[in-house]
């Protein structure tokens, strides 16, 4: 069963018929429906491991490829397009007005004093274009597994807006609903396909229509991960001390 809403507006009113349809389970309609449903509910944030979005194999642990923490400077992130992404602090407590609706600002950074996010003093405009934020890496040393972490909040229209991060062009991640985050949460990207690669672009892309605004997309504390060698591991399997003392120095 699909329902087909049409609408005619006129001012100041909306008038609207619902038309219920039976579909084949297999019509072209419910094949474009069931697509578009698994497209908006995208896998939950990765479980973080030891505080960080990779699991590394036994030997090895994780390190940082790359850390922009936005407190000095953007941390090589290029700003594009319309030209909605800014890097500074976030007033606590402040309500913008978007659309005639008072909308909140997030709860200050989510460390440190600065964040990047797309007009940090209100919400983003109607621009009718992409406000992007990118940068270029080198993955041609790093071997599998490679993980993107970083920490967000966002309130993003996403009836006719969007909110993504696409790899080579390839949206990876994308803001769910239009359900402003409480508070900063973190998300991971798997990189790994991407492992021995000289050149991959990763890009943070937020398309504005010119219908409906709100307060727009937060980033902190962007990672690149990867998994090294181990300069010491001992994990006391097979009884052996014998590299341990336990007298004093």
């Amino acid at each position: 069963m699909v329902t087909i809403r049409t609408s005619k507006w006129i001012a100041p009113f909306c008038l609207a018929a619902v038309l219920p349809l039976p579909l084949a389970a297999d019509s072209p309609i419910e094949e474009m429906i069931a697509d578009q449903r698994a497209r908006r509910s995208p896998a939950a944030p990765a479980a973080l491991a030891n505080g960080v979005g990779i699991v590394c194999p036994p030997g090895t642990g994780a390190a940082e490829f790359h850390l922009a923490d936005f407190e000095v400077d953007d941390g090589g992130w290029v700003e594009s397009g319309f030209g909605d992404w800014e890097r500074g602090g976030v007033t606590t407590g402040v309500w913008e007005l978007c659309d005639a609706t008072p909308r909140p600002e997030p709860a200050g950074v989510f460390n440190g004093a600065a964040v990047m996010g797309t007009n940090l003093d209100g919400c983003y405009q109607n621009s009718g274009q992409d406000s992007s934020l990118s940068q270029t890496f080198d993955f041609s040393t790093l071997a599998a597994p490679i993980a993107l972490e970083w920490a967000h909040w966002y309130e993003v229209f996403m009836t006719f807006d969007r909110a993504d991060v696409f790899v080579e062009g390839v949206s990876e991640y994308f803001v769910p609903d239009s359900t402003p985050t409480a508070d900063w949460l973190p998300q991971v990207v798997d990189l790994s396909a991407y492992a021995g690669m000289p050149a991959i672009d990763i890009e943070f892309r937020l398309h504005a229509t010119t219908v409906v605004n709100r307060m727009g997309w937060y980033l902190d504390d962007v990672r690149i991960l990867y998994c090294t060698a181990d300069i010491f591991a001992d994990g006391f399997e097979t009884g052996d001390t014998t590299r341990w003392s336990n007298s004093l120095p």
